[in-house]
């Protein structure tokens, strides 16, 4: 029902039918936006907005040496910046002084924009839209038209690819916070990723893109948290198009199949220790010829996600960097609650609160900023 509704009538790239016209979205995707060329040529846009949080997380945490900070929010910020300005050339958010209108700003953007992205029960069982179960689609209706109107206002003109947009906020956002999760309740690999990277950075300047390649630890440990809590548990639906046989299961044409990425990359069949947040697993050889078919985040083949490349930059830099700059510790002595909200994204049931403080090294840097 999402798809129909919020997607106007399936036409968006993602949930495009295959024909002609999903071909020319990949194509335009594949060669305009998401190649590589493009990918490099908006890595300022990812180290200006990150540097900006930056400098602005030293102002707040400097007069009281550590600070309390709502990290699910500080992604989310982060990412809506980083968004509009690689597809529109604005930032979401004009003055960051103004702390109260961004909370309303992201609060708006929530209840626009997250609904397109979650699963409701009238996609497994069709026949409850035609009674109007709930009033889900009657909801979804005045969500796409008001995301519809807050669009065209922000927009002012600018032609927008409105489902890029939320995909790529959304789902790097919610990775970011895993990351940062995972890395308070294993403050070992936190030291352990903050010694590569003063090692081959250093303390005299800020992490850039260009230093990424010489992080293999850091890699690995976003490889990790994608492989316990990918954005999406559920692959997006895949439907055949003539009648086939997968591993002795006949599947009719036309059937829907959803692939269980999360079930896959937790199975304790196929990998050693399966829930144990382990980033060295990742260290030898690449995904594709180490982990085949069993490590799915991004999906695969023809329908997997065009801005991978893009969404890795943008977690690696922003984690990347604030390890470099701050000290991170829980807030109180409980565990970090790990617990996820299950839906077509994982969220975290509770959203990441943190203790940061501004790290003895680096204090000159934001002079630099």
């Amino acid at each position: 029902m999402a798809g129909d509704l919020m997607t106007y009538n399936y036409t968006t790239f993602v949930w495009t039918p295959y024909g002609s016209l999903w071909r020319n979205h990949r194509r335009l995707s594949a060669v305009e936006i998401f190649c590589s060329n493009s990918v490099e040529k908006f890595s300022s846009i990812r180290e200006e907005e990150v540097a900006d949080f930056v400098r602005r997380l030293f102002e707040v945490s400097s007069g009281n040496g550590t600070q309390k900070v709502d990290l699910k929010y500080l992604f989310c910020l982060l990412m809506t910046n980083v968004m509009w300005r690689t597809v529109a050339g604005k930032r979401g958010v004009e003055d960051p002084k103004e702390v109260e209108a961004e909370k309303m700003f992201f609060t708006e953007f929530k209840s626009l924009f997250f609904p397109s992205l979650g699963t409701n029960i009238c996609d497994f069982f069709p026949v409850l839209r035609w009674i109007g179960f709930l009033g889900i689609e009657k909801k979804l209706k005045e969500i796409h038209r008001r995301r519809d109107e807050y669009l065209e206002n922000l927009v002012d003109g600018i032609r927008l690819n409105k489902m890029m947009f939320i995909a790529g906020t959304e789902s790097t956002a919610i990775t970011m916070e895993w990351t940062m999760a995972l890395l308070l309740s294993h403050p070992e690999a936190l030291q352990k990723a903050r010694d590569e990277i003063i090692r081959h950075v250093g303390n005299e300047r800020l992490l850039n893109e260009s230093d990424l390649p010489k992080l293999p630890y850091l890699r690995c440990v976003v490889n990790e948290t994608l492989r316990l809590y990918p954005a999406a548990p559920l692959l997006l639906p895949h439907c055949p198009s003539e009648d086939c046989v997968v591993d002795g299961y006949e599947i009719p044409k036309g059937t829907m199949l959803l692939v269980h990425a999360w079930a896959i990359q937790r199975d304790p069949s196929i990998w050693e220790e399966p829930t144990k947040f382990k980033p060295e697993r990742f260290y030898e050889g690449t995904l594709e010829d180490k982990e085949g078919l069993k490590y799915l985040p991004f999906g695969l083949g023809r329908r997997a996600c065009p801005g991978r490349n893009m969404g890795l930059r943008s977690v690696l830099l922003a984690i990347g960097v604030f390890i470099q700059c701050f000290e991170w510790e829980n807030v109180g002595s409980d565990k970090v609650d790990m617990t996820p909200t299950i839906g077509l994204t994982i969220h975290k049931a509770r959203p990441l609160e943190a203790l940061c403080r501004p790290r003895p090294d680096v204090i000159k840097l934001p002079s630099q900023l």
